[in-house]
């Protein structure tokens, strides 16, 4: 989604009020139907994520290897202990908020090892609706 207004793209660049309105208006339009489409990904990729859990959790250390190959996480992962724990990672699973699809909860899994107690680790993220937005509510869409 688009994290800048027209207003904040617009800094030290002529532009009319009408324009910087007219680009604020789209970049509304635009991360509303970002939120759209993610919302049908969700529905629509969440059963065949469900079907892929019980395979994923056949395969040896797959979220071990699975979180070192990505770009982005890589780069929290230097710590050999990091690594050793995830390891014991068995199962990741990401709930969205039925009435607000951009908060979730993120399971993380374990089996027993010598890291941490908990089998099961949580974080659960809330949508903050940006100050001027039309409303907190999530809409039918």
């Amino acid at each position: 989604m688009s994290k800048r207004t027209a207003d904040e793209a617009g800094h030290g660049v002529d532009i009319s009020e009408v324009d910087m309105d007219a680009l604020n208006r789209l970049i509304k339009e635009q991360d509303r139907c970002e939120l759209i489409i993610d919302r049908l990904a969700e529905k629509k990729l969440g059963p065949i994520y469900e079907k892929r859990r019980p395979i994923i959790a056949k395969i040896p250390k797959f979220w071990a290897m699975a979180f070192g190959q990505h770009a982005e996480l890589f780069a929290y992962l230097q710590n050999k202990e990091d690594q050793d724990a995830l390891g014991y990672l068995r199962d990741v699973n990401v709930t969205r908020d039925p009435k607000e699809s951009r908060a979730f909860t993120i399971e993380m899994h374990f089996n027993e090892n010598p890291y941490f107690s908990d089998s099961v680790m949580r974080k659960e993220y809330r949508y903050i609706a940006p100050s001027g937005a039309d409303s907190e509510q999530a809409d039918a869409d």
